[in-house]
């Protein structure tokens, strides 16, 4: 009998990609012994495939009802219910109902999950296998018991862009949490608008005192965004001004929606000393 440390699962968020899961296949390479259940909705019609090849991992839900019962604000009256807000907040009630403490939820689409190594001798960053992944959770979940912290998350792939000038590198972490994201289920996050509901939740969250974090050390990469089928790639090709409204809508001071970099293409612009606290150096005390 494998005894866990902590009571926690993951939850996988998938949508009419029954035939490729990628996040499930990186966590049993993994070795992880926490239990992973895939979450889906009932308007999914890939259903019967998601419970032929993942049998009572599969969770299915009622997207509609659970949008009223959990008091779900989406920011519009589209009734689009092709959105992660739903199931993001439906991750407590499900917790709860099935006694977990504690639960991550994930994208479906990560094809690998690494540490990220600075070397300062040669100004690279380099990637890591992990040997032990379950005591990486255990590590993040000991953390989340033990300070005030509303969510954890791995870093993503553009939060390393400048390489070891990067900010996310520099002051090694950053307030913010997005994709693997880590919950304690007795602290609810409420997830708000139909896109983008992650971003909304740690910039209007972090404006009134919350705490998201994502550290450096572990980077999780996914398929590019729009190159496959199913889950909101549809919504996201509709454009990315209306996915980058949502998040401004209650934070207009703190967002404001600009062209990416070197690209065509509209993004929101996050201006974080309107966000999170400014706590000023001891050394300008005097």
């Amino acid at each position: 009998m494998i005894l866990m440390k902590y009571n926690f699962c993951y939850f996988i968020l998938s949508h009419e990609r029954a035939d490729n899961i990628q996040t499930y296949k990186q966590l049993k390479q993994l070795n992880t012994k926490y239990p992973v259940f895939i979450l889906i909705d009932d308007t999914d019609s890939q259903q019967e495939l998601y419970k032929e090849k993942y049998g009572d991992k599969v969770i299915i839900f009622n997207k509609k009802e659970y949008k009223t019962k959990l008091n779900i604000d989406m920011f519009d009256n589209f009734e689009n219910m092709i959105n992660c807000v739903i199931p993001r907040n439906y991750c407590f009630y499900i917790a709860k109902r099935m006694g977990f403490d504690y639960f991550a939820e994930l994208d479906d689409d990560y094809n690998s999950i690494q540490f990220r190594i600075p070397d300062y001798t040669k100004q690279k960053l380099y990637c890591k296998d992990i040997s032990n992944f379950d005591n990486i959770i255990d590590i993040h979940l000991n953390f989340l018991e033990n300070t005030p912290t509303v969510s954890l998350a791995f870093a993503q792939g553009g939060d390393y862009i400048g390489g070891i000038n990067s900010r996310l590198i520099t002051q090694q972490y950053r307030r913010k949490s997005m994709n693997f994201i880590f919950h304690k289920t007795n602290r609810p996050v409420k997830y708000m608008g139909t896109l983008n509901d992650d971003v909304t939740a740690y910039t209007h969250g972090g404006s009134i005192g919350e705490i998201y974090l994502t550290f450096s050390h572990l980077n999780v990469h996914q398929t590019p965004t729009q190159q496959q089928k199913g889950g909101l790639t549809d919504a996201y090709q509709d454009g990315t001004y209306l996915k980058s409204i949502y998040s401004l809508l209650p934070s207009p001071r703190q967002i404001k929606i600009t062209y990416l970099p070197g690209m065509n293409r509209i993004h929101h612009l996050i201006q974080w000393k309107y966000v999170t606290p400014c706590i000023l150096n001891q050394k300008y005390k005097k």
